[in-house]
């Protein structure tokens, strides 16, 4: 059993410095969260609060956590967690821990007290290990978690495309390209205006996301969503850009897909593109982000995103090509309990 909450916050209050106080973390604090965190994030991933609360509401409710934040004179100062990640746990069974702390409440010992509490936590809660992510131009966010015996072992890295100057002229037609191979492109809202069972096209659309799923290289991935958590992230999702979101076919199977969408900042976002094994070698990738690209561009969107694990040097290829600009990697690292 997970140890006491409030006996972990009672840890914690004792070694703060005189003015922080820490609490469990409520709802109503997620709008101060979102402009703490969106403070110190890049451009490009900043977010609004109806995209914060859409995660909330997607979250596993049987997972393991505890959620923290700190006040000073009423202002939320940090925010901090550890949890098991419920069904999205790590095959390896390794919780996440986080802290993002105000810079003027950096150096005074809060880090420390945050992260020995929480990792007692876990641990007496059955993890065997933590994980966290550090921006890779955050150094001394990695020197903290390297001085408590945290080791990097796996990297991602975000990109993004400025819509608002990307010359598609540089390229050939995406359709083209795909046609080449013997190839249609098609967006999610074509197939589903010409399907006659939506259930069926996404049964369709699932199976081939899990395909690709279990290809990306990445010692972190959990089993590929259920058609269920599929459906509830990505098409009955407010964001989701059903004219942006391509497929490729061939005939009428699906051999390929990008999933995108644009959230409350204006932000376009591949959450996954992938191409069947039998049809890889034919640029389907690029002619999808392509496709994608033109109507994110023709809706005015002007950043779109996306992320890789270090690697998946074809999709990283694709990206570069494409003239995606690379943001700080997000390191991953990890420490025994």
């Amino acid at each position: 059993m997970p140890p006491d909450v409030q006996v972990t916050i009672g840890r914690i209050s004792e070694r703060l410095p005189t003015g922080v106080t820490v609490r469990e973390r409520q709802r109503a604090d997620l709008a101060a969260e979102v402009a703490l965190l969106n403070r110190y994030s890049r451009p490009a991933e900043r977010r609004d609060v109806a995209d914060a609360e859409r995660w909330e509401s997607l979250a596993d409710p049987s997972e393991v956590r505890l959620r923290l934040v700190l006040e000073s004179g009423g202002a939320l100062v940090g925010v901090s967690g550890a949890g098991d990640g419920g069904k999205w746990r790590p095959p390896d069974g390794s919780w996440g821990i986080w802290v993002r702390l105000e810079d003027a409440w950096k150096r005074k010992g809060i880090g420390t007290v945050l992260a020995e509490a929480l990792e007692r936590f876990a641990r007496k809660s059955g993890a065997p290990s933590l994980t966290a992510g550090v921006r890779g131009d955050e150094q001394e966010g990695i020197a903290f978690a390297e001085q408590r015996a945290y080791k990097e072992f796996h990297r991602r890295q975000s990109s993004y495309l400025d819509l608002a100057t990307f010359d598609a002229s540089r390229f050939e037609d995406p359709a083209a390209i795909a046609e080449r191979a013997g190839i249609r492109l098609a967006s999610y809202e074509e197939l589903a205006a010409a399907a006659p069972s939506g259930d069926q096209l996404r049964r369709s659309i699932h199976e081939l996301h899990s395909a690709a799923w279990v290809d990306v290289p990445t010692p972190e991935i959990p089993a590929p969503p259920s058609l269920e958590d599929l459906s509830r992230f990505i098409f009955d999702s407010p964001t989701f850009e059903p004219r942006a979101t391509t497929f490729a076919l061939r005939g009428d199977d699906l051999v390929g897909l990008t999933l995108a969408d644009v959230n409350g900042s204006g932000i376009g976002y591949t959450f996954m593109t992938g191409v069947r094994k039998d049809a890889r070698g034919h640029g389907l990738a690029l002619a999808m982000k392509l496709r994608a690209i033109a109507v994110l561009k023709s809706r005015g969107v002007e950043l779109f995103g996306t992320t890789n694990d270090k690697d998946n040097a074809p999709m990283l290829s694709v990206n570069h090509k494409l003239g995606y600009v690379p943001e700080p990697p997000s390191i991953r690292l990890k420490k025994a309990l």
